[in-house]
């Protein structure tokens, strides 16, 4: 029983400090409230090659969103299906795709602005080199 009660105590004291370091975590915000949740939207698209008059889908090259008043990049590769998603919050993206063999794509780059929603269809296509 002894054992009992000491266990429910430094419950009680380790989940008290807890929540005090969080709610002085949350106090020190600069404006002095409380933050607002960051919300994400998603920029999306396919790559392709583009060989003669075949296209087939462009797997594992490197999409990059840079964003534009900060410089920050997110990064993915694209799936099997040359499908690739990126994860953004709100501003102004370049999102450019590169390979490892200095595939020129069209267009090249693509400027968005993400203000409340998704965008899809960043479709980009590369000339194919043998």
């Amino acid at each position: 029983m002894k054992k009992l009660m000491l266990i429910l105590v430094l419950i009680a004291v380790f989940g008290l400090a807890t929540f005090t370091q969080a709610t002085k975590a949350i106090a020190a915000t600069p404006n002095g409230g409380v933050t607002s949740p960051i919300t994400y939207f998603m920029l999306s698209g396919q790559v392709t090659y583009k060989y003669l008059t075949y296209v087939f889908v462009a797997k594992n090259v490197t999409v990059t969103a840079t964003n534009y008043q900060t410089n920050a990049k997110t990064a993915t590769v694209t799936d099997a299906n040359g499908n690739y998603s990126i994860s953004v919050t709100q501003g102004q993206y370049t999102v450019k795709p590169h390979d490892s063999r200095g595939t020129v794509f069209t267009p090249a780059s693509r400027f968005v602005s993400v203000i409340n929603n998704s965008i899809s269809g960043l479709n980009f296509q590369g000339a194919y080199k043998r």
